[in-house]
C-alpha cells in the first residue's frame, strides 16, 4: 500500500521572533497527517516552513489555514511529491531536488540544487 508523502515550503509572514517560530511549529506539528520531525520553521533569512505530509489526509490549504488561525500569514511556495511504500517503509524518489541548510555565525544558508 502506497501514500501521496509531499515535501513543502511556505513562505511566512508576521514571524518576528523565536515565540512566533515555536507558535508555528506547535500548530504544524498539531495536525493530522504532518510527519512531526520533518518541521522546521526559520526566521532568518526569510520566514519558512518546510515539512513532509501525508497527502491523502492533508492538503496545503489545511496547513496555510492553521498558520493564518493563529495569526499568521503563509503562502506556498514550492511542494514536490515524494512516494513511501508503507509497507517496507521505504522511500521511492519522483524528484531529483536536495535540499542543503548550514547554519554560521552570519544566519542561515540556503540552498537548492536541483540533480540531473
Amino acid at each position: 500500500q502506497t501514500r501521496r508523502v509531499y515535501v513543502a515550503s511556505f513562505a511566512l509572514d508576521g514571524l518576528t521572533c523565536a515565540t512566533c517560530v515555536n507558535a508555528v511549529r506547535g500548530a504544524v506539528e498539531s495536525l493530522e497527517g504532518v510527519e512531526r520531525e520533518t518541521v522546521d520553521v526559520r526566521l532568518l533569512p526569510d520566514a519558512t516552513l518546510t515539512l513532509q505530509y501525508d497527502g491523502d489526509r492533508l492538503i496545503d490549504d489545511d496547513i496555510a489555514e492553521e498558520i493564518e488561525d493563529i495569526g499568521f500569514g503563509a503562502v506556498l511556495s514550492s511542494k514536490h511529491e515524494l512516494g513511501r511504500d508503507l509497507e517496507r517503509g521505504s522511500t521511492e524518489e519522483r524528484t531529483k531536488t536536495l535540499y542543503i541548510t548550514t547554519e554560521d555565525q552570519c544566519g542561515v544558508v540556503s540552498a537548492l540544487l536541483t540533480l540531473d
